[in-house]
């Protein structure tokens, strides 16, 4: 019998396929893959915590109306006071923890009414491909961002 290949499994949380990490370790990979990664975190990222199995991420993002309509409104400068090119700033709050054998991200709008705009649950299969579940959940984080703010053009 000959072996061609030997795989060795190592823990120290550098493999990015098949990883079999505690949940908490996973979280954490994640919240810093979105947060405090210079080449993959968001704009503007003001805050990070992470404790326990919660990664918390704090993000600003900023929206304006878009070229077009301000274009337009400029006809109309006495009325507007020069309002159309306001760009206006708004705290986004994502939430990263393990929920049973899941791991859950949730995020809302950090003020008062607290919305709610999306929630992802990933589960051990989805997370054993770390690559793809990053580019997952920054594709989602950001899909429900430019849904909120269709109207506007928004800068992430």
């Amino acid at each position: 019998m000959k072996i061609y290949a030997k795989t060795k499994r190592h823990f120290d949380g550098t493999e990015e396929y098949g990883n079999q990490l505690a949940k908490p370790s996973q979280v954490k990979r994640l919240g810093e893959y979105i947060g405090v990664n210079k080449d993959t975190r968001f704009m503007d990222v003001y805050k990070t915590k992470f404790f326990n199995n919660v990664y918390e991420v704090y993000i600003n993002i900023m929206y304006q109306v878009p070229l077009e309509l301000r274009q337009e409104m400029r006809k109309y400068r006495k009325e507007f006071e020069g309002k159309e090119e306001d760009i206006y700033m708004q705290k986004i709050y994502i939430n990263i923890t393990t929920y049973k054998q899941y791991i859950r991200l949730f995020f809302t709008i950090d003020d008062e009414n607290k919305e709610t705009l999306g929630f992802l649950r990933l589960d051990q299969l989805e997370l054993s491909n770390l690559p793809a579940c990053k580019k997952r959940i920054k594709d989602f984080i950001i899909k429900k961002i430019e849904k909120r703010y269709d109207a506007y053009e928004v800068m992430l």
